[in-house]
């Protein structure tokens, strides 16, 4: 009867068959089973949605969403090798014949060789990658041996010992191992004899599979077909002593199987029902066997079987119970973009060009994803009753590029989570689209399956911080001849244009900034035209000498043309040149400029704050070089104007 409960957890972790032995006059409804485990179930599948910066100032977004697989039991997890320990009783009244006329123990025997060749049938089958399940073998009946063997002993009762009797030793017979033949035959060479000392059973079973392999499911399968003893009777220390025992093993499911009259799982009042909820997994929390405790989340841990067919039976149906494992089905991973962002490659703004990989490898088979009108993208990654994988990651990627109002908006520090450090950040999303649509499909292993209803997980919601780009003003005053000259004034007011408009507020050269200021500025892709003005100081013509770092920005008319996804440069050097050397400065008042020779002011529009910044002429030139060299290219697009 062990044999059943091993065939069982065997299949939960790997599928196995087990063979039961066909009989026409077993019984359609086994009243003596309990209540099977629930169906295994599974949490929203594993996704995750990314966004990574690329060079050319694209983003690239990527979805995924990753495979798994549960079984009944909710602990074995496909490819998880098994370390099973068949806990046998071999007491003298395995000898005693079952209803249908079979022996206990030739019963046993038949279960338990199915079970093994059926294991040995399925590590066969595994790849090189996955470690084979192992079997161990304890019988139990009287007296301990440390020897590994099937070794008896010979003992006296009687008023004056004048009997002689053979008992078993409870001992380890085999060791975990994978060996069929060698446990067909250790099995096959049992021979019923003894007491029932369930207490050394389950010491050996401890022993046992502390030999058990790191990362393997340990599982005990007890079967017994009489009361805990010593001589006759129920002994409730050996059968306390058993409980504990069982207890002790750590992380180990433990299935415990009776064929004894009035075998119940139901009944938890009776001396020896109560004892087998006790020591199975039941009850994990049993102190004693009328001492139960609170019973586990899971139930059918304790079997009862009343002849050789119900024994086959409940191998069959164990092996149905636990061999059930829930997978994903109808999987869909939708997204769509936010105001921010619209699709790098396609001309109406929608993500196009996706790319598919499964398990970071390119998957040419990979179903097709679509995109409605209002932009919203679906990938039907698995569909028709296909599954997802277990451990398999299948992903969808397109690229995108942020919009010319994500840069404007840029420049002015705009979050979307404002609980992040740091500059600016924009959702790829900012709906409740983008999501995982599942559906959890339970399959038996004779084909059944059972579907669940769609359910649907939200997408994380990634951030992208947007480059911002720089107008850098210089100031320098000369004579006719282009000679350095003292300045014409203290300080010179100069107001940036973007598009013809003041953009944020004028900056103030003076010698403490060096005559330089830096203005934020955003590029993007249809980009700004951005011109200086400065206030006209009298007895001097203004000049203005226009650059860029690299392409696509250029020089536009009488202005700087910011242009591009990546971070762009440009710069505007003012020279003041003397007309009239002889001519003092005249302090007319205004902001410090000697002379009373304004130039027009453009009017003035309300304009973002941006960032202006002082900074020295040598600060500059090396802000130009290094734009330069980072652009991988070599560009002086200079325009001279005078004004």
């Amino acid at each position: 009867m062990s044999a059943v409960a091993a065939v069982a957890m065997l299949g939960a972790g790997v599928g196995i068959a087990a063979y039961a032995n066909d009989d026409a006059s077993a019984p359609a409804t086994q009243t003596g089973v309990a209540a099977a485990p629930a169906d295994p179930s599974l949490n929203a599948p594993a996704h995750t949605k990314t966004v990574t910066a690329n060079a050319d100032g694209t983003y690239t977004v990527s979805l995924n969403v990753t495979g798994a697989s549960s079984s009944t039991d909710g602990e074995i997890v496909k490819n998880q090798p098994l370390d099973i320990a068949l806990v046998l009783d071999v007491s003298g009244s395995m000898s005693q014949r079952m209803n249908d006329g079979k022996t206990k123990i030739d019963a046993l025997k038949s279960a338990v060789d199915g079970f093994i060749n059926a294991t040995a049938a399925k590590n066969e089958k595994l790849d090189e990658s996955e470690q084979p399940n192992q079997i161990a073998l304890v019988k139990f009946a009287g007296k301990e041996s440390d020897e590994i063997g099937d070794t008896s002993y010979t003992g006296h009762y009687g008023n004056h010992n004048q009997y002689e009797y053979t008992a078993n030793h409870t001992q380890i017979v085999s060791n975990l191992t994978t060996d069929a033949t060698a446990l067909t035959d250790a099995v096959n060479n049992l021979q019923p004899n003894g007491e029932t000392r369930a207490d050394f059973a389950f010491d050996k079973a401890k022993t046992v599979l502390s030999g058990a392999r790191d990362g393997a499911k340990k599982v005990v399968i007890f079967f017994t077909d009489g009361e805990p003893t010593s001589d006759q009777n129920f002994d409730p220390t050996i059968a306390n002593t058993a409980v504990s025992e069982a207890k002790s093993l750590k992380d180990t499911t433990i299935y415990s199987i009776g064929v004894f009259d009035g075998a119940k799982p139901s009944d938890t009042t009776s001396q020896f029902n109560s004892y087998m909820n006790a020591v199975s997994s039941n009850y994990p929390n049993a102190t004693a066997y009328n001492a139960l405790g609170t019973p586990g989340e899971k139930g059918g841990y304790y079997k009862a079987a009343t002849n050789s067919s119900e024994l086959n039976n409940i191998f069959e149906s164990i092996r149905q119970e636990i061999s059930k494992t829930a997978k994903y089905t109808d999987v869909t991973v939708s997204d769509k973009l936010s105001q921010w962002f619209v699709g790098a490659a396609s001309a109406d703004g929608k993500p196009s060009d996706f790319t598919y990989t499964k398990n970071g490898q390119p998957w040419a088979e990979a179903p097709a994803a679509t995109v409605a009108a209002d932009g919203t993208v679906s990938w039907p990654v698995v569909a028709d009753g296909a599954t997802l994988e277990d451990g398999v990651t299948y992903t969808v990627s397109f690229k995108v590029k942020a919009t010319q109002e994500a840069y404007d908006e840029a420049v002015a520090n705009h979050k979307d989570d404002e609980a992040a450090a740091g500059d600016n950040n924009f959702y790829t999303n900012d709906n409740d689209v983008a999501k995982v649509s599942y559906k959890t499909v339970v399959t038996s292993t004779t084909g059944e399956t059972t579907t669940g209803d769609l359910q649907n997980v939200a997408y994380n919601k990634p951030t992208v911080t947007l480059p911002v780009s720089t107008i850098t003003v210089t100031k320098a005053w000369k004579d006719k001849d282009g000679k350095d000259v003292e300045p014409g004034a203290d300080s010179v007011s100069v107001q940036l244009q973007q598009d013809g408009a003041d953009y944020g507020e004028p900056a103030e050269l003076n010698a403490d900034n060096q005559w330089t200021a830096s203005f934020t500025v955003p590029a993007g892709p249809n980009g700004h035209v951005y011109t200086a003005v400065e206030k006209a100081v009298e007895g001097y013509k203004a000049s203005y000498d226009l650059s860029v770092s690299a392409e696509p920005s250029k020089i536009e008319g009488a202005g700087i043309n910011l242009n591009g996804l990546t971070a762009q440069g440009g710069a505007i050097a003012v020279t003041n040149t003397r007309e009239d050397a002889a001519k003092p400065p005249v302090d007319n008042g205004d902001k410090g400029n000697k002379g009373d020779n304004t130039a027009k002011t453009p009017t003035k529009t309300p304009a973002k704050k941006l960032s202006v910044t002082g900074s020295s002429v040598a600060a500059f030139g090396g802000f130009g070089v290094m734009a330069l060299i980072a652009a991988g290219v070599a560009i002086a697009i200079r325009k001279r104007q005078t004004l």
